[in-house]
């Protein structure tokens, strides 16, 4: 069925560009013989290079924007989704800076340094190339590449691939870098007189001699706005970066929010606006976004939605709990509306400057919607710093008071239908939400069904900018990228690659996981041994298939093994995560 899709897409777009080839050539030669131009003179010209933005949103689940069943409005990000290319099977990494650095370089985060988070860095890890937990000098940054081919580079939002002046946005190919949180995460509220909240216990700041984490072009930020909301700050200055670009310049501008990340916080009059719909609780949230995405196609109209695993039934909560439930869904859910309504500001603004036509978006998750909640779960080092700090009863939640996370019952929802969540290497914490949206390539409402990676984003814009990647790098000899170029999706010139067996895989502190094909091997932290899925017949991975295949299931650790000795993993057991 996916090679039929394709190939219709293929013939579909082949007799797409060919028209329109055809229709440019003709208009284009005479409007030149018009203005008294040879037409071999028009057709040396150079055409306009294509800008970029990528639109990076942390830990937001596959089902949250209702292009993808969800019940909150995001029509800004569905209209650029909608009248785009659809990656239904993409992949991220299972945590944040693991897959922002494979973004930014088209290769595994073993690679480049970030085969681990700094929190997470275990004993055997120490010492190790890969495991530096920053984005290292081991390959370059394809905004390097852009800026040299001479593109204005931009990067506001979360960073957090490294704090030190060599490890900043600034020292890796973004020549304005403003509203950069070089952390894991941040508040969404400031102080009444504009000083940062902090978002991590004294002894981090301490750590790093900061008071801020906040960082613009090389500097600390200790004062911001007095109307301070993340992700309507984050949006000013990619706003106002475009505002003072050169114009003479293509550009590369990264935006990453902040939203949906933990603590969660949005202004109480969004989030009153969701109060009333979360009442039905996530089992029936979850089975009516389900529902949702069988009508658009997503799933067979027959297909039967797997009980719910490691959460409680909603109606066993007594009524306080459901109360304090419902308010944190809601919060979620508004951090999500003004998300979108910050993504329909940026493209206004893109129209205003008439840049909009030549800008390709490219849009998705770092990772699988978050079932965890800091200020409860034990894996996170900050659950007495923040019991001792903040307020996390009903009333307080969602306010600059508060620090609070999702929790399984609902990042249970938000991954519908897929299984667990970040951290994990299940779908739920791997398969994310991606679109790319380019109305000079004339595609709209289509969906790519093969399997697609974080990694083939730098492939893409560098094919697309007409940029080559270096065969050496800092003096040393450089491989090849391990992303795909999908730039023929776009270009018309050919069929972007589709291959059917190929293999991705993961690791994160000693938590395995790998796909090849439609079969896949997943775990979660405390799992010794795999589990075997086939996704083709069954995405939600509801049944193990390791006893009933046994040799498909060797055959796979095997691919794993591959993956592992390829990319410089360091084996270690899995055990409970837990961060320091």
């Amino acid at each position: 069925m996916q090679a039929k899709k394709l190939l219709s897409f293929s013939l579909w777009a082949f007799s797409i560009f060919s028209t329109l080839a055809l229709l440019t050539g003709c208009s284009g030669n005479n409007k030149n013989l018009a203005a008294g131009l040879p037409p071999s003179q028009a057709d040396q010209a150079p055409k306009k290079k294509i800008n970029f933005i990528t639109l990076v949103v942390d830990d937001m689940g596959w089902s949250d924007c209702s292009f993808m069943g969800s019940e909150i409005p995001t029509p800004n990000i569905d209209q650029l989704a909608n009248t785009g290319v659809n990656f239904t099977h993409f992949y991220g990494a299972a945590t944040s800076s693991p897959s922002r650095s494979m973004l930014f370089t088209g290769k595994d985060c073993h690679q480049v340094g970030a085969g681990t988070m700094c929190g997470y860095i275990r004993p055997e890890m120490k010492g190790k190339p890969g495991y530096e937990c920053v984005l290292e000098f081991y390959a370059p940054v394809f905004a390097e590449l852009l800026q040299q081919s001479g593109y204005h580079t931009m990067f506001t939002g979360k960073w957090h691939l490294g704090m030190e002046p060599n490890h900043i946005p600034e020292a890796r190919g973004f020549a304005d870098a403003r509203g950069v949180a070089l952390e894991g995460c941040e508040q969404f509220f400031a102080n009444d007189d504009g000083t940062p909240i902090p978002a991590f216990p004294p002894a981090a700041y301490k750590r790093h001699n900061r008071v801020s984490f906040w960082n613009e072009n090389g500097k600390e930020v200790t004062q911001l706005p007095k109307d301070f909301y993340a992700t309507n700050y984050l949006t000013d200055k990619a706003v106002a970066m475009l505002k003072e670009r050169p114009a003479d310049k293509p550009f590369y501008l990264n935006l990453s929010y902040t939203a949906v990340h933990f603590p969660l916080q949005a202004p109480e009059q969004v989030t009153q606006k969701y109060v009333k719909l979360y009442e039905k609780g996530w089992d029936q949230i979850r089975q009516e976004r389900f529902e949702r995405q069988k009508a658009l196609g997503y799933f067979p109209k027959d297909a039967v939605l797997p009980k719910r695993t490691d959460t409680l039934a909603w109606d066993s909560l007594s009524e306080s709990e459901k109360r304090i439930q419902i308010k944190k869904m809601a919060v979620y859910a508004a951090m999500l509306d003004i998300m979108d309504q910050n993504i329909g500001r940026l493209v206004q603004y893109l129209k205003h400057i008439g840049e909009y036509e030549n800008t390709m978006i490219i849009f998705l998750s770092d990772n699988g919607g978050n079932a965890g909640d800091p200020a409860v779960d034990k894996g996170y080092y900050m659950v007495d710093w923040i019991k001792n700090t903040f307020d996390n009863s009903q009333e307080s939640i969602g306010t600059r008071r508060s620090y609070i996370g999702l929790g399984p019952g609902w990042g249970m929802a938000v991954n519908t239908p897929f299984n667990k969540g970040k951290t994990t290497m299940y779908e739920g914490g791997v398969h994310v939400t991606a679109f790319a949206h380019y109305p000079g390539a004339g595609l709209t409402g289509r969906r790519y069904e093969c399997v697609a990676s974080v990694m083939d984003i730098a492939p893409t814009i560098l094919s697309m900018a007409g940029v080559e990647y270096p065969k050496t790098y800092q003096g040393k000899p450089l491989a090849a990228m391990q992303g795909i170029s999908l730039a023929g999706l776009f270009t018309g010139e050919q069929q972007a690659a589709c291959n059917h067996e190929r293999a991705l895989g993961w690791e994160f502190v000693g938590v395995k996981g790998v796909r090849k094909g439609s079969w896949k091997l997943a775990q979660q932290g405390g799992e010794p041994e795999f589990h075997f899925f086939n996704l083709n017949d069954d995405p939600y991975e509801s049944k193990d298939l390791a006893e009933t295949l046994p040799e498909q299931f060797l055959e796979m650790k095997k691919v794993y093994e591959q993956y592992r000795d390829e990319n410089g993993v360091v084996e270690i057991p899995n055990t409970i995560l837990e961060a320091h």
